[in-house]
């Protein structure tokens, strides 16, 4: 390493002028006067600016004054002169950082560490200029090379702390937040984040207390906010939620997640006209934001304005077209609209991708008995009693079109089974009834008219068979 004094005896009898500007200098920066300091100093002749000493002076003094590009320009030149300078690295990797050059930055960390890998600062700032590049593995290596060397460093720790949180151990950066906090109970950043681990992991409690904590400190704080709309949510606080919302949007009016949360908010205390409103504010600064077509298109389809909850639900499958529940509320409006054919091809496609849906069945065997397409109904409401072998109402038109089609001992089997579960429909009833009067149980035929009689079905051909 170079001579530092064998330095400035060559430079003195080059020219020493330089050092009385520096010592001025020093004098007027412990006195605080930094920016008269640095005037002093660069009042040196052009000599200087060759001056490992006077670069460095210059350099700490801009840096002092935050103009970092210029402390740059020092730095550089200085590490020309003394390349194993380990905190002229150190500093221009921080020069670099408050410019925005982070791969710069990173490139001088990474010299200081290496120049003096037993100091704490060039790995700390190493592991967070990593960070910020979204090298997350490499910075959390960093990291702990700098807690190894201090493990009281508390920026260290929190870089850490972020690093873990980014690579999906939630649990392990909350435990040294908690550290944190225990040293430094008001440490907004520890706070902060503790708040979105909270939410994230939907500990109700825990996000209500730090997000309690983080709002007394620094009441606008987006992530307390934020925190407590959650908390509202989980609550089913729904007039708090609408206020947090609103809160929020103060603070961030083209966030249109906050849009999206309120009508949510909105919608679930019943405001639908509100939700809508909020809905189409989201729409107008997300328009690919599916979940908000499909919530919006739900709040017209409540609010009985079919044309626009068709046209929001179709949005929504332009964007994502797997979307089942949406093709199906598709086709229920279809059926309100009396679009019934369309309807009905609807729910045909829908079983060709989840056979197992039992209220599409129900549906398309509706339709499908509507128009006495009588095979194709029977085959539709046997899949729905298969899959769901208590839905009484499928089972009393399975066996209305089993009658239909002359097929007595099956509908009086499926119409009993219906009857047992509960009680069923007048229609279900004169159906049995008929087929009781046609096998000859005339006993269990009388039984069914005379009930139907009570229930004032007195239609001539009832009175008739009871007669």
């Amino acid at each position: 390493m170079t001579d530092y004094r064998k330095a400035g005896t060559a430079a003195t009898q080059a020219d020493s002028t330089w050092l009385q500007h520096l010592a001025r200098a020093a004098a007027l920066h412990l006195e605080g006067k930094t920016r008269e300091a640095l005037q002093e100093l660069e009042r040196s002749s052009p000599a200087a600016a060759e001056q490992p000493e006077w670069l460095a002076a210059r350099s700490q003094l801009l840096m002092e004054l935050e103009q970092y590009r210029e402390a740059a320009v020092s730095l550089r030149r200085f590490v020309e002169l003394r390349p194993e300078d380990w905190p002229a690295a150190y500093n221009l990797g921080v020069c670099c950082e408050r410019l925005g050059d982070g791969p710069e930055a990173v490139k001088w960390f990474q010299r200081a560490a290496t120049l003096k890998p037993d100091r704490v600062e060039p790995w700390v700032g190493l592991g967070l200029g990593l960070l910020k590049l979204g090298q997350v593995n490499q910075a959390l290596d960093a990291l702990e090379r700098a807690v190894a060397l201090d493990p009281d460093n508390e920026a260290a720790q929190l870089g850490k702390a972020v690093a873990l949180q980014l690579r999906g151990q939630g649990q392990a950066a909350w435990d040294i937040y908690e550290k944190l906090l225990q040293a430094k109970p008001n440490l907004e950043v520890a706070l902060t984040n503790l708040t979105i681990l909270a939410v994230q992991a939907q500990r109700v409690e825990e996000a209500e207390r730090y997000a309690t904590r983080l709002l007394e400190i620094c009441p606008d704080s987006v992530a307390g906010l934020e925190g407590m709309a959650f908390v509202a949510f989980a609550r089913q606080d729904y007039p708090t939620a609408i206020r947090l919302c609103r809160q929020l949007l103060e603070r961030d009016p083209d966030n249109p997640v906050y849009h999206y949360n309120l009508g949510v908010a909105c919608q679930l205390a019943g405001d639908l006209e509100a939700a809508a409103r909020a809905y189409q504010e989201a729409q107008k600064r997300d328009p690919q934001a599916t979940d908000c077509w499909v919530n919006l298109a739900t709040v017209w389809h409540q609010l009985g304005r079919t044309k626009l909850a068709l046209e929001a639900y179709r949005q929504a499958l332009r964007l994502q077209p797997d979307l089942l529940e949406v093709k199906y509320n598709v086709a229920l409006l279809l059926e309100q609209e009396g679009q019934l054919e369309e309807a009905e091809q609807l729910y045909a496609q829908l079983l060709q991708q989840q056979p197992d849906w039992a209220e599409a069945w129900f549906r398309l065997g509706y339709l499908q008995l509507q128009r006495s397409d009588l095979e194709p109904a029977r085959e539709s409401f046997s899949r729905c009693v298969s899959l769901r072998p208590d839905w009484v109402e499928a089972r009393v038109n399975l066996g209305l079109i089993l009658s239909r089609l002359h097929r007595g001992a099956e509908a009086r089997q499926m119409l009993e089974k219906a009857l047992e579960i509960q009680p069923t429909p007048p229609e279900a009833l004169e159906a049995l009834a008929q087929l009781y009067l046609e096998s000859g149980d005339e006993d269990r035929a009388l039984g069914l008219h005379e009930q139907l009689l009570e229930l004032g079905r007195r239609k001539p051909e009832i009175l008739y068979n009871t007669a």
